[in-house]
């Protein structure tokens, strides 16, 4: 969670722009292209528009957050418009001994066809390597708060990419709540924060956009949150729990300074505790009245087709070794995380880029085979040409489904590989998706692997 705090930090601190004595800028080389660089848009976008976040379509995938908090007048609300822009979809020039990025942002309120409250904001980032630019996480953090009267409305977002062409909008409508005394703010996901003492003082956070925490890199997923004036609760609770299960995965009780005319209080649930995938993250008073909630998430930082530890380490069978994974089993649920960190940097080709080059490319694997081969409850990584897709990438060429006798009661299709040097042949006796190595493939593919080692290809 430190390391996290401090990189973030030091991107917040790049939204100013560039002061007179910047350093001549220099266009950047052009990256060859990248497969593992796409999709463009942000891993689990579903689940972020599910969870009501502001997800930004286009040429700039942005996916955010919009919260309250008080102001020091009881008729107007602060609106925290917080956004994650993945780094890849600007347009980096070289600056110096750095990378460089120029976007701007415009934030529109809404009512009707009326523009009520508008902010226009220029930023900038700079990053120490060109690798870092081709990152797709929550590299750069935009947040603007605006002040306005509580009420319905449209809210419109537009990013623009200022070196290129690249643009982002999003469109939502949200209804700004009155921060009377008894209330409370919005629960705000944070890196970091420092607490207000009043309602006229400002709000200095490092928020957490995207409400998601690194699985083997944060320790816990930080909320900050505010109740205002002598009514409002002292003691609150946060839980999480599954969208399906009314059973509490992880929970804080924090307590405020009584009588303050605002108690700010920090919240944290364990990673561990909530294991992989989205949670709903609630805030209730001690007698169980719940007041506020939001989704969390806890993701890999690389996009797979699992939804539980247990289902990852089922995934990394073509990835990690025998006793990689027995290690990875027989851990305590708290000390998963940290032997999950372990396995990604001892595995890392190049540990000088920001991401595990040979895991986003076990991950790309997983995806193809759960998309042409994953089955109901089944994944894809669990039939045997998936298996042959995860373990040794795409076949150079493959045959169409054919008769495998003249009586044609099966058939055959044939993968060739031809890097390895190897023919893997699949038949199908009863259906579409009950295709089978033969025996003889089956000793041919365990019999490369012993040899390649897991993952070939991947490093």
């Amino acid at each position: 969670m430190r390391g996290s705090v401090h990189r973030l930090a030091r991107a917040i601190a790049t939204l100013a722009l560039a002061g007179c004595s910047s350093p001549a800028v220099i266009p950047a080389p052009t990256p060859a292209p990248m497969t593992l660089a796409e999709p463009s848009a942000p891993e689990n976008v579903e689940v972020y528009k599910a969870g009501g976040f502001v997800v930004g379509s286009g040429g700039i995938p942005f996916v955010g957050l919009v919260r309250y908090t008080a102001t020091e007048f009881l008729d107007s609300t602060a609106v925290l418009i917080t956004l994650s822009v993945p780094p890849r979809s600007l347009s980096f020039v070289r600056a110096g001994d750095r990378y460089a990025a120029f976007y701007s942002m415009r934030v529109d309120m809404l009512r009707g066809d009326a523009i009520v409250r508008s902010d226009r904001s220029t930023g900038e980032v700079r990053v120490a390597s060109f690798a870092e630019t081709t990152r797709g996480d929550e590299g750069i953090i935009f947040q603007r708060i605006i002040r306005t009267a509580p009420g319905a409305y449209a809210l419109r977002v537009i990013a623009q990419d200022s070196l290129g062409s690249g643009t982002g909008s999003s469109n939502a409508m949200i209804t700004v709540p009155a921060m009377r005394e008894g209330s409370i703010s919005s629960i705000i996901p944070v890196f970091m924060a420092e607490p207000r003492d009043s309602r006229n003082a400002a709000l200095t956070i490092v928020p957490n956009p995207r409400a998601t925490a690194r699985y083997g890199r944060d320790s816990v997923l930080a909320f900050y949150l505010e109740s205002y004036g002598a009514t409002a609760p002292d003691t609150l609770i946060v839980t999480a729990r599954r969208e399906s299960s009314d059973a509490v995965l992880a929970a804080d009780t924090v307590v405020g300074r009584r009588n303050a005319p605002v108690r700010a209080v920090g919240a944290s649930l364990p990673v561990y505790k909530l294991d992989l995938g989205s949670v709903r993250v609630a805030v209730s008073r001690p007698d169980g009245t719940q007041l506020e909630s939001l989704t969390g998430l806890v993701n890999l930082g690389v996009e797979m087709p699992v939804t539980t530890s247990q289902e990852l380490l089922e995934s990394l069978r073509y990835f990690a070794t025998d006793a990689d994974l027995q290690r990875l089993r027989a851990a305590s649920p708290a000390a998963r995380p940290a032997l999950w960190a372990a396995l990604v940097r001892r595995t890392d080709p190049n540990a000088s880029t920001p991401d595990n080059e040979a895991l986003l490319e076990y991950a790309r694997r997983l995806r193809v085979a759960e998309r042409l081969y994953g089955r109901g409850t089944r994944h894809g990584w669990q039939t045997d040409r998936g298996s042959a897709v995860v373990a040794l990438g795409e076949p150079d060429y493959m045959t169409e489904p054919q008769p495998a006798d003249s009586l044609g009661s099966s058939k055959v299709v044939t993968w060739e590989y031809r890097r390895h040097r190897l023919f893997l042949v699949f038949t199908d006796a009863t259906g579409p998706d009950s295709w089978r190595f033969t025996t003889y493939s089956a000793g041919e593919f365990r019999a490369l692997l012993a040899l390649a080692g897991p993952c070939v290809g991947c490093r």
